[in-house]
């Protein structure tokens, strides 16, 4: 719990053994949930001096400081990679890169702004944001265990030491759980996070850390719009 933490927040909870990273993979929901509290409280206090329309970009504000903005680098340099064209090396080290080119900064746009429409439009924001961000944990769970790894190493292949599919069995569990909560949003949502990391394997040949993060962004995105569809 303690490295799923420190890994997925801002928080440093001590040093973390990396040999206790795959461990933390079942506590990905756990961390998600506690992060999705965080920020529905932010909401709830917000909410109570100023329109959804400010509340919503607000709480993604919370959200990036409360992560680091992992996700939204993965994204970022998600995009640069997939879209940048060449062969698998050149995307792959488009992706180290640690500047941002065009596709990167208009993914994150794009995507942020999504995000703060269709939050401000969700009748029952605190469901809505607790939902969704254990569900994109649970995505980005699935795709570090299930998922080949595209490099010979990073950090990646930390979390995947001795991979053990049932290591994956807790988010399968709380995501069927949640998709009883939110409905039909959660089964589309994740079918998206599926094509991503689909794209993403035939592309680089398997997924890197960075494609976890967009998965979990993306994820994360859908279910807000599919809430806010209804």
């Amino acid at each position: 719990m303690r490295a799923a933490l420190s890994f997925l927040t801002v928080l440093r909870l001590g040093t973390v053994d990396p040999r206790a990273l795959p461990a933390a993979v079942p506590w990905f929901p756990v961390a998600g949930a506690l992060v999705g509290i965080a920020v529905a409280a932010v909401d709830a206090l917000l909410s109570l001096r100023l329109p959804r329309e400010v509340v919503a970009p607000l709480d993604l504000v919370a959200l990036a400081l409360l992560t680091g903005g992992l996700h939204l680098d993965g994204l970022a340099d998600t995009a640069d990679g997939l879209f940048s064209g060449g062969p698998r090396e050149r995307r792959l080290a488009a992706m180290r890169d640690p500047s941002s080119g065009a596709f990167g900064v208009a993914a994150v746009v794009l995507v942020l702004l999504v995000e703060a429409a269709a939050l401000a439009r969700v009748p029952s924001s605190a469901p809505a944001l607790i939902g969704a961000v254990v569900l994109s944990r649970c995505a980005m769970a699935a795709a570090l265990v299930l998922v080949p790894y595209a490099r010979p190493s990073g950090l990646g292949t930390a979390f995947r030491a001795g991979s053990d599919p049932l290591r994956v069995l807790p988010s399968v569990v709380v995501a069927i759980l949640v998709a009883l909560w939110i409905g039909v949003a959660a089964a589309v949502a994740l079918a998206l996070g599926v094509v991503v990391a689909a794209f993403a394997r035939r592309t680089l040949g398997g997924l890197t850390g960075d494609v976890y993060g967009a998965v979990g962004e993306v994820v994360f995105s859908c279910v807000l719009v599919m809430l806010a569809s209804r």
